[in-house]
Order: structure tokens, then sequence, then C-alpha cells
């Protein structure tokens, strides 16, 4: 099983400060448990050229790899559609340099 590290940029952080608690929670325990368990136990979905979305309830984060092992989450967001937005696919390779 390969151990992932999981960083979050300045935008990141400020997304997940902005989240109600319950929600903070969820994606905090799904990046703890990539840490501890590997990718493969959170669900996510490619979205091409790099970009990766952590899925958890409504809540979102994108994010690259880097190094292999090491995963940068750009942004973090509530879903409230079905497709994610390409406003804020658009901003997540604005921060994450994709």
């Amino acid at each position: 099983m390969i151990k992932y590290k999981i960083i979050l940029t300045d935008t990141a952080k400020d997304n997940l400060s902005e989240l109600i608690p319950e929600n903070k929670l969820k994606i905090q325990r799904s990046f703890d448990s990539i840490e501890k368990n590997g990718i493969q136990s959170v669900f996510i979905k490619s979205l091409g050229n790099k970009l990766f979305e952590i899925r958890t309830g409504r809540v979102r984060a994108l994010y690259t790899y880097k190094e292999k092992q090491l995963i940068i989450v750009g942004i973090i967001f509530l879903k409230d559609t079905q497709k994610t937005p390409k406003e804020i696919i658009k901003k997540a390779r604005k921060v994450l340099n994709l």
C-alpha cells in the first residue's frame, strides 16, 4: 500500500476554515484516511489533465499529485450541482499551476 502525504494550499486552508464543523470533519476524515490507508480508501474522480476530486458527501477537494506520493489540495468546496462547475475547475487549475 502506498502512503500519501497531503498538503493544503493557502486557498484550500481558507476554504476549509469556511466550512461548518460537520463538513470540515468529513473532509478531514477523508484526508486522514488517505494518509493512513491510501487513496483507494476514499471516493475519487479524475477531472482530466492531472486534476482529481475527492468526494465526501457534498464536500469536494480538488487536488493533483506531486512526486508520486504527495497530494496537493488546491480548493475545497460544497458541491450543489451534478457536475463540478467549470469555474471551480479553472480556479483549482490556477491555484495548482496546472
